[in-house]
């Protein structure tokens, strides 16, 4: 199967330190803190882009499994590749909907808005489309909201490995390219006719998926345009940093720094396509860039990989975490307040990751010997 990249990890532990940022500096409890106020706010507030990372990352995963799969003419393509993800995915999702929903449900329910009464899209990863219609549905998800972008990823898996069996590498680049574009019109038409707010192109399969569709594109592109790709790794490093940079200060100096995806309209339309080649970039960097380059050393870091090898433990835990620390800590004065509740939330977020990642996942991993052929 595909080899283990240590670069791909160090982008893991990028994108969720950016989530885990996001997430537990909240906006209103930086206000009453000034000082981390000044540190935190404008990362953590532009840290909800590690999502899109996260799907880049999947789509380039995925395809390329997908691909040599192909490449084998096994059999078992179809059963392999599904039962592959089914133990990688699966088990802490739904390990973490129990605790939620049955185990812990009368302490969860007034953590997570009306969910509860929504169970059946939870078990069925189709939790993303209550959130396109929560503004006229009244839905709320409270500390469970960012379990949506599991459920689009589950979507993507249903429709393209199907897509990947059927085609030719050429013909999946032409697919790809002409779904970047329909990515783009789905914005722009769920931006005008959407009376429900942002979530309506913010959250919708259809106006995401073209960011997975970029991490396939490089996959695809890694033998037959394995050159180019190398070229552009090599004059990346200033582009991606430049535009990246460009890209941020028009939107903080226009629309400020909270949430640009929702007061921004190029944001709505062509900022998630960019962001997705932004991604796709630093996929082709860690890959083909300079070996001892500043880039790939970073992502190289063991601390960095390791975050990177836990990522999704920690992104499934993190605000079940939050709530609880949040409880324990109100009647603490001395270490209330966003600061301890952040630190206290982080550490044992990662203690809890660590162990579900040992104890949990990696044995469960270990049954993907079965599905190997």
């Amino acid at each position: 199967m595909i080899p283990k990249i240590a670069e791909l990890d160090g982008l893991r532990g990028i994108a969720i330190i950016m989530v885990l940022m996001h997430h537990v500096a909240s906006e209103g409890a930086l206000w009453a803190h000034p000082v981390a106020k000044v540190l935190l706010y404008p990362f953590s507030t532009l840290g909800w882009s590690g999502v899109d990372l996260f799907f880049v990352l999947s789509g380039f995963l995925i395809t390329s499994i997908l691909l040599e799969c192909k490449q084998q003419q096994s059999r078992h393509y179809f059963r392999n590749f599904y039962a592959r993800r089914i133990l990688r995915i699966m088990p802490i999702y739904y390990l973490s909907l129990v605790l939620v929903f049955v185990v812990e449900r009368r302490y969860f329910d007034r953590w997570i808005g009306t969910a509860g009464a929504h169970q059946p899209y939870y078990w069925a990863y189709l939790q993303n489309w209550l959130e396109v219609c929560r503004v006229r549905t009244g839905f709320s998800s409270g500390w469970i909201g960012h379990l949506w972008s599991l459920g689009l990823e589950e979507q993507f898996y249903l429709v393209w490995p199907v897509v990947v069996w059927l085609l030719r590498p050429r013909w999946l680049l032409t697919l790809g390219l002409s779904l970047l574009g329909c990515g783009l019109v789905a914005r722009l038409i769920f931006s005008r006719i959407a009376t429900t707010g942002f979530e309506a192109y913010s959250f919708s399969s259809f106006t995401r998926y073209d960011e997975l569709v970029f991490g396939a594109m490089v996959a695809i592109s890694q033998n037959d345009h394995r050159e180019w790709m190398e070229r552009f790794a090599r004059r990346a490093s200033a582009l991606l940093l430049s535009g990246l940079v460009v890209a941020l200060a028009l939107t903080i100096a226009c629309f400020g720094v909270w949430a640009p995806q929702i007061g921004n309209p190029l944001m709505r339309i062509v900022g998630y396509t960019l962001l997705g080649g932004i991604a796709a970039g630093s996929i082709i960097q860690a890959l083909h860039g300079e070996t001892d380059g500043f880039f790939r050393r970073l992502l190289r870091k063991r601390w960095l990989c390791f975050v990177g090898a836990i990522s999704y433990g920690l992104y499934i835990y993190h605000t079940l975490v939050q709530c609880v620390v949040s409880d324990w800590l109100h009647d603490c004065p001395r270490i209330d307040g966003v600061v301890g509740v952040a630190v206290i939330t982080l550490a044992v977020t990662f203690l809890v990751a660590y162990f579900s990642y040992n104890l949990v996942e990696v044995p469960v991993m270990r049954l993907k010997r079965h599905f190997a052929k």
